[in-house]
């Protein structure tokens, strides 16, 4: 190959191949340049990081690739970066990463082997090939981001302050702050009013087109600051997303060329408030709703075996169960209390005891905390002006033990948690502290098993 390295220059981001043309599968193009990735620094002794940087160790060697163009697109403005192949010499080698340095797009390759990293020179043809159903939905997801918040902003006066683009469900946190446009409430009504909107504008198929701009156009969303690095760089090229006559936006990514290529849109019913005023809505496009239904449908599926009843009955018959299991949980803490009451009655005396007396019991079945707790509850009940100490333990079926001291704050109660910490060294705990005088209780647990064993035994 006859080629001069010093003549190998990388298309700006902004220019990229994959950005001219966002359905291209493919490209052949040359490397400019190979480097080594940074090795982290290594934490030192005490968890600090030494300062000079030693090999991280990692299953799969890389290294960072510059092409003269790519078909990938790096990360940024909100799209997640592309993956696919670079073949060279006739080894492929797999794309982990794209990130974008300034305005150059860097590619983050894995070496299959060691020697492979030989064929990565300046000069070496390569062949660009993008794993094309990520892009597809990333395009889906990030077109549909622009319709949906223009919709929101000039329908509902819904401002899009940011989004972020999700495994199964994407958001974009509004603010109600547009000065021209009333804002509406966000309600379920008003999402699904948005969400038949958005589809209406899906099936009018609008053109999506991509043009140059200057960074002082006036788009949707154009008051946003530039990143730093971008800031005064000569070879930046701003690029306006237009939406047919519905929106125009200042944006880096990778878009679809129709709005039909959405295919469709789920607009969750529900919200999460953030930042105090801000409101997240959780939105879908394309084939992300298809897979959502049958999951949905896989779930009604389900349901309607367990519950022998179809989707229109699921809300009433799974409200009679949570009621059920809510009464339950109402006759089994009534119940619990009884036999809480009666233990203290059984074990602990039927009167309150002397302010001398440390009160012991310890449970011989396996039980759990609930019941020390339970136990503690009734006592309290029982006592309100409690002044003797009480220890209670138990062992659970794990094998751990369960410990807990009950008793006015002061030396007899600081002196019962010191005698149980010293007899069990695993034990660990908290609470006991208060006002003097106050019932306080101090629960701890002891993991070891042959220690917790001793717990029968244990006297103060």
């Amino acid at each position: 190959m006859n080629t001069d390295a010093t003549e190998l220059k990388s298309t700006p981001v902004g220019a990229l191949y994959c950005q001219r043309n966002s359905f291209a599968r493919s490209l052949a193009t040359r490397i400019v340049s190979v480097e080594v990735p940074a090795a982290a620094p290594a934490p030192a002794a005490g968890g600090k990081k030494k300062t000079t940087a030693t090999p991280a160790p990692s299953a799969v060697e890389t290294r960072l690739v510059v092409l003269e163009d790519t078909v990938m697109f790096p990360e940024g403005g909100g799209q997640p970066a592309d993956r696919g192949t670079l073949t060279v010499g006739g080894t492929e080698f797999k794309v982990v990463d794209v990130q974008r340095k300034g305005t150059t797009a860097i590619h983050t390759v894995a070496l299959p082997s060691k020697e492979a990293g030989e064929l990565l020179v300046p000069g070496a043809e390569a062949e660009t090939t993008l794993a094309w159903a990520r892009r597809l939905d990333n395009m889906q997801q990030h077109s549909g981001q622009h319709l949906l918040s223009a919709v929101a902003e000039q329908e509902f006066g819904w401002r899009t302050a940011s989004w972020s683009f999700g495994s199964e469900w994407n958001f974009i946190e509004v603010a109600q702050d547009m000065p021209d446009v009333p804002a509406q409430p966000i309600t379920a009504a008003t999402l699904s009013a948005l969400e038949s909107r958005v589809a209406d504008h899906i099936a009018a198929a609008h053109p999506i087109s991509v043009s140059e701009t200057s960074t002082t156009t006036q788009t949707r969303g154009s008051s946003k600051a530039l990143p730093a690095d971008l800031r005064g760089a000569t070879d930046l090229i701003v690029r306006t997303v237009v939406m047919g006559d519905v929106d125009a936006n200042r944006c880096c990514g990778t878009h679809l060329t129709s709005t039909l290529q959405m295919q469709a849109v789920a607009v969750q019913p529900t919200t999460e408030r953030v930042r105090g005023t801000n409101t997240r809505i959780y939105f879908a496009f394309g084939d992300r709703v298809r897979k959502l239904l049958a999951a949905s449908l896989a779930r009604d599926a389900a349901l309607t075996a367990i519950l022998s009843s179809g989707a229109p009955e699921f809300e009433e018959k799974v409200g009679k169960l949570v009621e059920a299991s809510r009464a339950d949980k109402r006759k089994l803490k009534a119940t619990t209390d009884a036999l809480a009451m009666a233990f203290v009655q059984l074990h602990l005396g039927s009167t309150p005891a002397d302010a001398s007396e440390v009160r012991r019991y310890h449970a011989e079945d396996a039980t759990s905390m609930d019941l020390l707790l339970a136990m503690s509850t009734a006592l309290k009940m029982r006592e309100p002006e409690m002044t003797a100490v009480t220890i209670l333990s138990a062992i659970d079926e794990a094998g751990a033990g369960a410990v807990l001291v009950l008793g006015p704050v002061g030396p007899a109660l600081t002196e019962a948690i010191a005698s149980v910490t010293a007899a069990f060294p695993t034990a660990r705990g908290g609470g006991g502290k208060g006002k003097p005088g106050a019932v306080s209780m101090w629960q701890g647990r002891i993991a070891g098993k042959a220690e917790a064993a001793k717990l029968a035994e244990f006297r103060v």
